[in-house]
């Protein structure tokens, strides 16, 4: 391919990605096994969030059940001055990150709810800033842990509230709280 048929298909890449982009849901996962000090920082307040731990295996099991398409995968991190990204589905743009952000780890559960020009409209959705997943709980999570340094009134709501919705799983402080 020359330099001119580089530059066209790059131009489509770009037009369909932002094409697909508002009819394309993403959930974000942290893939290391244990916990991480910068994650906690860059995605809670580290005295109110929560992480759920789970595994890859777990989250594709907890949604096999639901009746929308879930594509999951490990996010590539790529050198964009050295590598090329090959484009042959419409996820790879939201499974590919720079290499910056290699420590982020992450896994994807993509939905794509429709096609450009399908009459998708997200006013009418029950949701208009994300879409219900039918998931089961009970197989996704192991343990729920709470921000380092949340108030014990917070650790006590985070626990009635799962023994509230019956989840049976443990729930305590991060380990970083010290």
């Amino acid at each position: 391919m020359d330099e001119v048929g580089i530059e066209q298909a790059a131009s489509n890449y770009i037009e369909q990605f932002a094409a697909n982009k508002p009819f394309t849901v993403v959930s974000c996962w942290h893939a290391n096994k244990g916990e991480n000090a910068v994650m906690w920082h860059a995605y809670t307040n580290v005295k109110a969030g929560i992480m759920v731990r789970s595994t890859y295996e777990k989250l594709k099991d907890s949604i096999k059940d639901s009746i929308d398409r879930v594509h999951i995968s490990e996010v590539k991190y790529l050198d964009y001055e050295k590598n090329v990204m090959l484009v042959n589905s419409t996820n790879f743009p939201f499974v590919h990150k720079h290499h910056f952000y290699q420590d982020e780890k992450e896994i994807r559960a993509l939905i794509q709810v429709a096609q450009p020009n399908s009459g998708w409209n997200w006013e009418i959705q029950e949701s208009q800033k994300g879409l219900f997943v039918k998931c089961n709980p009970e197989i996704l999570i192991d343990e729920v842990i709470v921000a380092p340094f949340a108030e014990q009134s917070y650790f006590d709501i985070v626990r009635d509230v799962s023994l509230k919705y019956g989840l049976d799983k443990p729930v305590r402080y991060s380990g970083l709280r010290g």
